[in-house]
This record gives structure tokens, sequence and C-alpha cells, in this order.
């Protein structure tokens, strides 16, 4: 398995991504009205996580290492300091606009290790805090289609580049997409999926007719179709590259004919399933890192459908995922590889902890939630996600392994002190919440965070992970 240290991460809006002890940076400035925005999907981690060392039974809060009680340090808090006292120190380099226009985010605020939380100055979407102690929290709000608040905890071990999608994006305009359809029989389906300016999909199930009509946001793509029946994908067609006009309609037909390439199909290998356990074995053909056209799903077999190699461009792979739940519905446990040929895939399950984690709201305001735990040693990354329905901002707080070291328990940050934060962006009281805590690590292949999320991830790139989710109310 590949090590996450010394790679740069990219954190973009989800999936499926914590405080620190010691960054310096310069402090007031830069930070701005809260926009809407979402700071980046799911990041993944990509080693095993080194061992957690210490007594696990001893939480690390958001205010640092310990107990927080202000008691005598006990055993684990001192192998958590002897581990943050080997970390490389330096400069942290975070930047908000990894592709696009440079521009600052709305919101960024780094932490000092077990320091205060403080605003950040950045120029032209770039920022750089001097990190002393090798431990670090970063928190940034983004513009863009979802309002996200996006905590970042990891130690300069981890990461000495950060890459969040915070800037602020271009207005976009509808367009109209359509044309004939011809060889898909009367009890097929059709899966369209674009690549290009937006990544979009759509299955529409039988009886299709003779022609589709799809408005997508402008720009130029590239269509993808795939004939189905039963649940997988048959066959597959491919147009060139087109433009949308601003007026008027793109004329692109789909034809199946013989001469269409045809699906294949392979056996995969599922590794860690219990009995009681439900599964869905999937295969996707991915054109970005994260958005996928569904090529095949089962859930009582072991063979998927990929689109033969032959017709792939050079950015495009395939994702085989096997999804497994738990007999109760309380968790999900999933493991998935990515690979262009995908001919032999290997499925292995994580681990399930001996304890459920709990997720609690935080009893100081403003409103907050956390989560205690059970430190495995395979997990790499630690995921808490909050949810409220619009406009409500949602919160995705990751810690990597390393700065989790000695801990169990992992709490959403309190902003309210910073300069230029909002207090719109805090959860809402009252208000249903619906949470997600998510347990993950890589299985091969280099980390996907030090790709841009225009490029799919690297060939026999994979990972596991597992996530449980629940509803609650927090505050007043």
């Amino acid at each position: 398995m590949q090590g996450i240290r010394g790679w740069t991460w990219l954190l973009v809006a989800a999936a499926w991504a914590v405080p620190a002890a010691g960054c310096g940076g310069t402090g007031d400035g830069g930070a701005g009205e809260v926009a809407d925005g979402d700071a980046g999907t799911e990041s993944d981690g990509s080693d095993v996580a080194p061992d957690g060392g210490g007594d696990a039974d001893v939480p690390l809060d958001v205010e640092g290492g310990g107990d927080g009680d202000g008691d005598a340090p006990t055993d684990g808090d001192a192998d958590a300091a002897e581990e943050a006292e080997a970390l490389p120190t330096g400069t942290l380099t975070v930047h908000t606009a990894p592709s696009g226009t440079p521009a600052n985010a709305g919101f960024l605020a780094f932490r000092d290790g077990d320091g205060a939380w403080q605003a950040g100055a950045g120029t032209d979407g770039v920022y750089e805090f001097d990190c002393t102690t090798g431990r670090y929290g970063i928190a940034v709000i983004g513009a863009g289609p979802r309002r996200t608040v996006r905590v970042f905890y990891g130690t300069m071990a981890d990461a000495t580049t950060l890459r969040f999608a915070g800037s602020p994006v271009s207005m976009t305009w509808s367009c109209d997409l359509g044309g004939s359809i011809s060889g898909v029989g009367p009890f097929e389906g059709l899966t369209l999926c674009l690549t290009g300016e937006a990544e979009q999909s759509r299955s529409d199930p039988p009886p299709i007719g003779g022609s589709y009509a799809w408005t997508v946001q402008c720009g130029t793509y590239v269509l993808t179709a795939l004939r189905t029946s039963g649940g997988a994908a048959l066959q597959s067609f491919r147009s060139g590259s087109f433009d949308t006009p601003s007026i008027g309609t793109a004329d692109v037909g789909i034809a199946f004919t013989a001469a269409a390439p045809t699906t294949i199909e392979h056996t995969a290998t599922l590794v860690g399933l219990d009995p009681a356990e439900t599964y869905v074995l999937g295969s996707e053909l991915l054109t970005r890192a994260y958005e996928g056209c569904p090529i095949s799903s089962t859930s009582t077999g072991d063979t998927v459908r990929v689109v033969s190699e032959s017709i792939l461009s050079p950015t495009e792979t395939h994702r085989v995922s096997l999804k497994a739940t738990g007999p109760s519905a309380d968790y999900v446990r999933v493991a998935d590889v990515f690979s262009r040929a995908a001919s032999s895939p290997s499925l292995v399950l994580p681990a399930r902890p001996s304890s459920a984690p709990v997720v609690s709201p935080v009893s100081t305001s403003p409103p907050r939630i956390d989560v205690r735990f059970e430190p495995q040693a395979w997990i790499e990354l630690y995921t808490l996600e909050a949810r409220q329905a619009p406009p409500a901002f949602g919160w995705v707080v990751d810690a990597t392994a390393g700065w989790i070291v000695g801990g169990d328990r992992l709490e959403m940050p309190d902003l309210s002190g910073v300069p230029g934060w909002n207090p719109v962006a805090d959860l809402v009281p009252g208000t249903p919440l619906d949470w997600t805590w998510r347990t993950l690590a890589t299985t091969s292949g280099a980390p996907l965070p030090g790709h841009e999320p225009s490029v799919p991830p690297p060939e026999a790139y994979g990972r596991q992970y597992l996530e449980r989710r629940g509803t609650m109310t927090v505050g007043p």
C-alpha cells in the first residue's frame, strides 16, 4: 500500500473527506462574507494507518490531546506528544483554486496545533502557514453549487500542500441536447453519460422510443450511450466531440448496430462478505475521479461487465465496487478498484470495529456534533459529515490517522471567534440533521488526492471504507 505522506491532497465536494499542534501564519485578513459553496468532495487516504498508540480511551478533542479536563497527562497523552514531536515542520501551502481562475475562498481559517483558530490571508487562492509543530487544521468555505464548510486535520507527514475546490465559480447556462435513437429493443433500457463541461448521466427504462431530449449545462461534450437489459449494459455508443448551441438543440443521434462494441463480462473475487449481509456488485465507466456511468449491477453473483478498453479515451477508466449492507442496515462496507481493463478485480471488504461509533450533540454553543469511536489499524482517514435541508450549510470534517493517533473522538470545531466567520454557516438548532461517519483506506496504487478532479485515478487504484448514517437534532 502506498503512503499518504508527502502527497498533495485535493479535497473536492462529496462521496464519500480534527485540530492540530502548531502552525503559525499570517493572521487576520482575507476572510470575507460566507459564500454559497462546496468546499470539496470526499477525500481519500492511502496508506495503512499508523498504530494508534497509547490509551485509546483517552479522547483527543478539538482543544488538543488528552482528556480535556486539565488533569496530569496520561501515558496515552505522552505517546501522542512523542509522536507529535517527531513530526516534520515547515510551510503548509493551501490552494483554493486547483483548477480554474485563481481566487481566495470566501472564508479560510487555520489552527496552529492546539491554539485558537485564525483567519488566513491568501493571494490569488494561495495561502501559506508556518507549521511549527507538525499538526494543523484548515477550515474552508468556497463558492459553488453546495453550501459546505470543509475542515481538514492532518500532519506535515501527511501532506504539506492542500488543495480545496473553494474558489468562486462562473455562472453557467442551460442548453438543449437531443436526437434519434435506433437499435434499442422494446424491453431494453438506455443509459446516457456526458463527459466535458460537466459530468451528467441519466437512465431511461423501456420503452425508450425513437428519440431523446436533454437539458444540460452549455459546453463541449462527448456522449456515451449504453444499451442495457436486466441491469447490465450490452453495447456502447460513443459520439464525437460536439458543442451545445446557445440557441437551438445539439442534434446527436444514437445508433446501436451489429458493429457497435459489446461490453465484456469478468468475474470478480469477493473477500470478507458476511452471510448475514446483503450486497451489490457494480461497475461504472469513469470519466472523472468520481462521476461514473453505470454499466452493470448485481446482488446475487460475482460477475461484472465493462466497456471494451479499446474504445476508452486515455483519461477514462472503470470502477468496480462491492457494497455490503449490515443485517439491520446499520452500516455499509465498501471495497472498490479502479482499472481500465478490470479483467480480474479483487474486492476486499474492510474489517468492522467491535463497537459502533457514538455520534452526539456537543453541549456548548454553537450547535455542533462529535463522534466517539474505536480506532482501527487499517484506517487512514476519518470523516464526520453533517447535512441539513437547504439553505443550511453542510459540514465535512476529515482527520488523518496521523492526526488522530492516541485519540478516539472527533468534533466539529467552533469557528465563531474567527474574524470573517458568518454564523449563518452554523448548524440550525432544532432542524433534523443527517450525519455520516466514514473510515477509509486505500488498498493499492497511488493516493487519489494527488490528482486533479478532472483526472481519474491511476491504474489499479483501490480503496475500502466503512460507513454509518443516522439522523438527529442539535441545539438550541
